[in-house]
């Protein structure tokens, strides 16, 4: 059903909204900002029905023929396959095709992290990165990095793509900054949803801005498109992951003050 849903939204949405619109003159002299952004978004929507319809039919096809089929016990994840002790390991039956299953729309959608959707999207690629680069690269605070620009490389040698990969690492440190603002912050529980919410807007945001580099590639459409973005994405970021950190502290040092106060 997904698979029917995703392929029918694809074919409609991208009558309308293509990279073609992007890269023309209409883009950036006749659009106001909003609609730019909402340009931009529908452009990603777009990719993100393409790319879900083709695992999804991937994956159908693989349980078609019995590929990546394990017994629940067996705990398969994707791409590593089973994660139990086979020979420990007591079946009743029950089959799971989880080893092949490479993206979770769900996820992908309502995450309200980049990092949590990427870790949601193009699964097998994600394990792969994970296991022969993060955790091998010696330099443990350049291992984001390291993948980030492996990723790059692995998807072909053009500006657009470590233009995407960089940003993204530059989002991701601000969004960890936040949340550590967030966790440390005593929020009322209806305000903890609509930070929550707000964060899962924003993040799709991001990633619609870093997906129009993939898609135009070129290094001169890439800066003209982020320029009528108004560069609100890089911004943004650099603004918390340089803010987060100073009201961190400054709410540490009021509690501080506080538990003093009271003992006193």
């Amino acid at each position: 059903m997904k698979l029917v849903v995703f392929v029918s939204m694809y074919f409609y949405i991208n009558k309308y909204f293509s990279v073609a619109g992007v890269k023309s003159s209409h883009f950036n002299h006749d659009y106001s900002f909003l609609f730019r952004m909402f340009y931009v978004a529908m452009v990603f929507l777009v990719a993100r029905f393409r790319f879900y319809s083709a695992w999804l039919a991937a994956e159908c096809s693989c349980i078609s023929l019995g590929f990546g089929a394990y017994a629940v016990e067996c705990k398969a994840r994707t791409g590593n396959g089973p994660t139990a002790d086979a020979n420990e390991t007591q079946y009743v039956g029950e089959m799971t095709f989880d080893t092949v299953a490479n993206v979770d729309p769900w996820n992908c959608e309502f995450s309200p992290t980049v990092r949590m959707k990427m870790r949601n999207w193009n699964k097998s690629v994600q394990w792969w990165l994970v296991t022969y680069v993060h955790r091998k690269f010696p330099i443990k605070s350049t291992r984001d990095l390291a993948v980030l620009v492996v990723s790059a490389y692995w998807h072909g040698i053009n500006v657009g793509f470590f233009g995407a990969f960089c940003t993204m690492l530059l989002v991701s440190k601000a969004e960890d900054s936040l949340q550590k603002l967030i966790v440390n912050t005593q929020l009322p529980t209806t305000l903890k949803l609509a930070v929550h919410l707000c964060c899962m807007f924003m993040s799709m945001r991001s990633v619609d801005y870093m997906y129009i580099s993939f898609a135009v590639l070129e290094w001169e459409h890439v800066w003209r498109v982020w320029s009528c973005l108004n560069w609100w994405v890089h911004i943004s970021a650099i603004g918390l992951i340089f803010v987060c950190p100073l009201l961190t502290v400054k709410q540490k040092t009021n509690e501080t003050s506080e538990e003093m106060k009271k003992k006193q």
